[in-house]
């Protein structure tokens, strides 16, 4: 019989060779990536089997949340050390879509479709139409109130204006399957997820119906676009904050969930103002709603572009999940041991099962 003492000693012993068994583990698969994990891991569940086998129960649990707490650490920083290329897509959104509606506006301005921001002044008529004014101080009515759909009204802006929001739709489809398959991965599905994902969806559904049919042509299809736009665009980023916050784990997901409830308030406010302004009769309102419409606009794709945080972490996993039909991920009591489990290592022909219970993980 083996005394405290001794049992203590062959246990940090195998735990310091078991130690270094990954680190010579992680060498391997940095310079042989393409060889399998099961060929390379034998020698580690070798100790993982033997520290599994010692007694008391404590010290079999410390040592074997030890090493499978390196080997959970090792699996998790393996995949995050190359950089996902998806991480382009929510940088790119902000970038195509801000400057694309700047674009149209100087393109109206350019071809006096619509006054300019900084114009206060508007009257009931003017004697001629604004694009055919050559005047230094133009004459504009409500019909030339700088809004984001006024000012991709008339060829040649709308053609580019219909290009932006067509574009700009099918980019915000696929930032929100991607975010709802990045939480599936990495967390779990549930309803915020579900919502975040219908509500984006739906988003890019009215921004569809107010790239492609203007006001002054299809005036009910244009609202009825941004009824949808609008509101559901609220929502996403609502529905999104709240669901930061509830996968969070670390201080940069806190400060994340934080910036994005910053960017939420701001673009409540900023679409209840214009919303209120638009419906008023005066011509300073009317003004000031057009303004706060684009400021709401480049709020959203600000938000938009915060998913560099979680896309940058997309991986072949994450797209799995959209190929099984957005079913599995990892629920809460699991951990980056979820690939072991699945591939058991062989030693001398037979297969070598893990006891690796959550309680000797958990006592980290």
């Amino acid at each position: 019989m083996l005394n405290m003492a001794q049992i203590k000693t062959a246990a940090i012993d195998l735990a310091w060779r078991g130690a270094r068994t990954v680190l010579n583990l992680k060498k391997k698969l940095s310079k042989f990536g393409g060889l399998k994990f099961e060929r390379l891991i034998g020698e580690s569940s070798l100790w993982i089997t033997c520290l599994t086998s010692l007694k008391p129960s404590w010290l079999k649990k410390l040592t074997v949340g030890a090493l499978a707490g390196n080997l959970a650490s090792f699996l998790d920083t393996s995949k995050a050390q190359t950089m996902s290329l998806w991480v382009i897509l929510p940088v790119s959104l902000p970038v195509f879509v801000i400057s694309g509606i700047w674009v149209v506006y100087a393109m109206a301005l350019y071809n006096q479709h619509v006054c300019p921001v900084n114009n206060w002044l508007y009257n009931q008529s003017c004697e001629l139409p604004l694009h055919l004014q050559t005047d230094p101080v133009l004459c504009c009515t409500l019909d030339n109130v700088p809004l984001i759909s006024k000012c991709g009204a008339l060829p040649p802006e709308s053609c580019l204006f219909s290009l932006i929001c067509s574009t700009g739709s099918f980019m915000v489809m696929l930032i929100g399957l991607l975010r709802y398959a990045h939480v599936i991965d990495k967390h779990q599905n549930c309803v915020l997820n579900m919502a975040g994902l219908s509500t984006g969806w739906m988003c890019a559904a009215g921004l569809i119906m107010v790239g492609n049919f203007q006001v002054d042509y299809a005036k009910v299809l244009h609202y009825v676009g941004a009824g949808v736009a609008f509101p559901t665009s609220m929502l996403f980023v609502c529905v999104q904050s709240a669901l930061s916050y509830r996968l969070a784990r670390t201080h940069t997901d806190y400060h994340v969930a934080h910036m994005r409830l910053a960017i939420t308030v701001l673009a409540f406010v900023s679409l209840v103002l214009s919303g209120v302004f638009f419906v008023q009769e005066s011509f300073v309102l009317q003004h000031a709603s057009a303004i706060f419409e684009w400021i709401f606009a480049i709020i959203i794709m600000i938000f938009y572009g915060s998913f560099v945080f979680e896309l940058d972490g997309v991986s072949s996993d994450t797209l799995m999940v959209l190929a099984r039909g957005g079913g599995g991920g990892r629920g809460k009591g699991d951990s980056g041991l979820s690939v072991i489990e699945n591939k058991t290592p062989m030693l001398h022909g037979e297969p070598m099962h893990f006891q690796l219970s959550p309680e000797g993980v958990a006592i980290l």
